[in-house]
């Protein structure tokens, strides 16, 4: 050790050069690497959401989950397989072993359960694929408030600054919570049913095979083969009071005839409310290996010049600031 000592006092030089140079690379490590409250570093965990409205959690779990989890148990370096089934949707989660690659584990999952679409129920709604990432928290969280304005106004404003924020550099995405969303609600008569003599599946059948895009065939013009398509998707309430559900006698029975259709919203699962009042938010995530200020100040210049765009019975609030988080951390170090 005393000569380590007698050698850094003789050759000076050297020794100034060589703190010289960790200094520098400690600014260098300080100026570039990314800040962020959740460093980022690859989960070997997939998630698959199936949604199938309507359907009790038994049903999800017996005619989607089990089907998902047979075929996941066939991939290499799989761990561990378990899902959650409630009523219209499960949640099944694959970990692979931690030494493997991410990004491979996921394409094979998103392969596999591909494979056997076809053989899950046909009024599945909605199977997304999800990746676990440590950056999923919110850069920033924006308040929409009003005491005045209508729902749907609000969320138009919504939609409007989440695709402003979107195209910000280094944001992942951005999404809109806090709004039901629209839905056509047919409000079954059952005395009429009753006259008539149908079954309430009689209407949901018919609604069903009515919402449904389906080939019609295809018509030779000359040398000319083309496809017809009948687009079942329906585009107005009256397509869907038009539906029929049964021809008995001459008469065509449709769905207005048994039921009243009309524009709704779906049941609202949560109520969001900023400072007490009603109000709509609107959140950012960031991509990987990203430093937060840096988004967050492009993130807080859209929202300023967007705020100048509000009507005066709208307010826009920062809810959220995780560079907050990140200065109050940084400067416990210094």
């Amino acid at each position: 050790m005393n000569a380590l000592v007698e050698f850094a006092v003789r050759r000076w030089q050297i020794t100034l050069v060589v703190f010289a140079m960790l200094a520098a690379m400690g600014l260098s490590a300080l100026l570039s690497i990314p800040r962020s409250v959740d460093p980022h570093f690859p989960i070997p965990v997939v998630a698959i959401v199936a949604v199938q409205p309507g359907a009790d959690p038994a049903d999800m779990e017996q005619t989607v989950a089990k089907p998902i989890e047979d075929v996941l148990r066939g991939i290499d370096n799989i761990d561990e397989i378990s899902s959650r089934s409630v009523d219209g949707s499960s949640v099944i989660t694959a970990v692979f072993d931690w030494g493997g690659d991410t990004e491979k584990y996921y394409d094979e999952v998103v392969r596999e359960v591909n494979a056997i679409r076809g053989t899950l129920p046909s009024s599945l709604a909605r199977l997304e694929f999800r990746k676990v990432r440590t950056t999923e928290s919110a850069v920033l969280q924006l308040a929409l408030v009003s005491d005045t304005a209508s729902v749907r106004r609000l969320e138009k404003i919504a939609e409007d600054l989440r695709d402003r924020i979107t195209q910000v550099d280094g944001i992942r995405r951005s999404a809109v919570f806090g709004v039901a969303k629209p839905e056509v609600r047919v409000a079954i008569d059952s005395g009429r049913l009753a006259q008539i003599g149908l079954p309430v599946t009689a209407v949901t059948d018919a609604l069903r095979a009515g919402g449904a895009d389906l080939p019609a065939g295809v018509v030779h013009s000359g040398r000319q083969r083309l496809n017809v398509e009948a687009g079942g998707a329906f585009r107005s309430l009256d397509e869907v009071a038009q539906v029929p559900v049964r021809a008995a006698d001459g008469r065509v029975v449709r769905v207005r005839d048994v039921a009243d259709v009309t524009w709704s919203t779906e049941e609202a699962a949560h109520l969001t409310r900023y400072n007490g009042k009603r109000a709509i938010f609107v959140t950012a995530l960031q991509k990987d290996n990203i430093n937060v200020l840096d988004v967050r100040d492009g993130v807080m210049a859209e929202v300023e010049a967007f705020r100048l765009r509000l009507p005066p019975d709208v307010r826009l609030e920062v809810g959220f600031d995780q560079s907050r988080d990140i200065s109050t951390k940084l400067s416990i170090l210094a």
